[in-house]
């Protein structure tokens, strides 16, 4: 990219492309010129979606396509912005993408209540932090994707990877984790059964792909380009350039300035945990795939078709050929608007901390303000409930509820849901029953740190120098009650973030 096309960031001086709106470093807003017209997705955080009354929406060009937080995004990105009719050619030869066998819809406790009632497909994107080419590894990045067709839209709704949510069903072994332990545990059918479960959706079909296979798309399109400071080019060359090149990557020694980043080098930038918080590690993530996108955007005809190979053949996906072309065909005639939101959301009352005497730091908050929250921003409407959202018996009892029924019957507040029962936070559940600091709940009864609650009781101080988002670090193992994890034998020196504190 040239400098002519780069402005400096108001706020924290890093160059950024001209017309950008939101500094994807530190989320400063830009001044634009009336003249220009900015093409830059936007990442909406915790702090941002606090100072915004709605979620974001803004329509972009069919070559930026769907802002995507993880890489597994790809593959339909690629579908929708390279074109139907390459799409269509590459059809002709073979399948488009590594195809994985449809789930048993009986056993993903979907809420029977959404389906089919609207326009809108919900798909679960994976991306995973796993070595080898398999179905295996964490789900490092978890994104819920709603191709709205009612609204014209495509909508996408980034799950935080350290939630913590009941793995799987009520009659699972695994009881609460992070929710990044789910596809580890039991691959992507667990991830999803969990995903429709704790925020009661309808979802059926998924894509993952493995973010090494990442490095192969940024060296397919000549490298992307990055401002890397001094400490981010010191702890990817002493942190993460080790294993790199012992995994058989090419990578070469990156000195700060902006620069052309190999893929070897760009996923080092990407998964540094040790420089900034987590919102930094996001915004990291996603200064990435911008720069993808700047790439992609500008690929020649003649590279296309290798292009759409090389994406499609590393992402893995229950959707069939027809399916993905049937999304493709409409995103190109329907021009859909693209948005994201996140969860936990500030409505959600979510608190951080260490969990488990110090197992790892996570976000617990209110799965039922969370469902109503999610399934307001994807359907647009309020969702009315008969049967609960969630086949899992959650116990939180900070909102808006007042009544006594057995299961989230009303996520707006008014009915008789038994969960959701204290918006005051005087009550007597188990979990979150003071919000104010002062009560006797077992769990996250003290959220300013001065209580004695026996977990989370002080998220402001979540401890650690090398991993201020996981300090207590974690064993995560592959099945509940595990000590370690044989499959990630890094510890703090892992580069690629794969480490046991994840």
């Amino acid at each position: 990219m040239k400098r002519g096309n780069l402005m400096t960031c108001k706020e924290c001086g890093k160059s950024l492309r001209k017309g950008a709106t939101v500094c994807p470093r530190c989320g400063a807003a830009q001044t634009i010129e009336p003249d220009v017209v900015s093409e830059e997705p936007q990442m909406v955080g915790l702090a941002d979606m606090a100072a915004k009354a709605a979620p974001t929406k803004k329509r972009l060009p069919l070559w930026a396509t769907i802002t995507i937080i993880s890489a597994s995004s790809l593959l339909l990105a690629v579908l929708i912005w390279a074109g139907l009719p390459f799409v269509i050619n590459y059809f002709k030869f073979g399948s488009l993408a590594p195809q994985e066998s449809k789930l048993d819809t009986s056993d993903l406790a979907i809420n029977e209540a959404l389906v089919d009632k609207t326009g809108v497909q919900n798909i679960a994107l994976f991306g995973l932090d796993s070595r080898t080419d398999s179905e295996s590894g964490r789900s490092d990045a978890m994104i819920i994707l709603s191709i709205d067709r009612d609204h014209g839209a495509i909508k996408m709704t980034s799950i935080a990877r350290d939630s913590l949510v009941n793995i799987g069903t009520k009659t699972d072994k695994y009881g609460e984790s992070k929710v990044n332990h789910a596809f580890a545990w039991g691959g992507a059918k667990l991830a999803v059964q969990t995903l429709n479960s704790n925020f009661g959706m309808n979802i059926t079909d998924y894509v993952y792909i493995n973010f090494f296979e990442f490095v192969d798309l940024v060296d397919e399109v000549g490298g992307i380009m990055i401002d890397v400071n001094a400490s981010e080019a010191r702890v990817m060359n002493n942190k993460y350039s080790p294993e790199l090149l012992q995994l058989g990557f090419d990578y070469k020694f990156v000195q700060p300035g902006y620069q052309r980043l190999s893929g070897a080098q760009a996923l080092a930038y990407s998964r540094d945990r040790y420089t900034g918080s987590e919102l930094e590690r996001g915004n990291r993530h996603k200064e990435v795939l911008q720069a993808l996108f700047a790439e992609v955007k500008d690929v020649s005809l003649l590279k296309m078709p290798n292009l759409i190979a090389t994406v499609l053949g590393m992402c893995h996906t229950t959707l069939t050929d027809g399916e993905m072309l049937d999304i493709a065909t409409w995103a190109l005639s329907a021009n859909p608007a693209f948005s994201q939101f996140g969860l936990p959301s500030p409505a959600c009352k979510a608190q951080g901390g260490n969990w488990n005497d110090g197992q790892g730091w996570v976000w617990r908050y209110d799965m039922g303000l969370a469902t109503a929250e999610l399934h307001k921003y994807i359907y647009e409407v309020e969702v009315p409930y008969t049967t609960t959202a969630s086949k899992i018996p959650l116990t939180t009892t900070t909102g808006t509820g007042t009544g006594t029924g057995t299961e989230l019957t009303d996520p707006t507040g008014t009915g008789t849901g038994s969960e959701l029962t204290d918006p005051t936070g005087t009550g007597t559940g188990s979990e979150l029953t003071d919000p104010t600091g002062t009560g006797t709940g077992s769990e996250l009864t003290d959220p300013t740190g001065t209580g004695t609650g026996t977990e989370l009781t002080d998220p402001t101080d979540p401890g650690g120098e090398t991993d201020p988002t996981d300090p207590g670090g974690e064993t995560d193992p592959t099945e509940p009650g595990g000590e370690t994890d044989p499959t990630e034998p890094g510890g703090e020196t892992d580069p690629t973030g794969n480490d046991a504190q994840e």
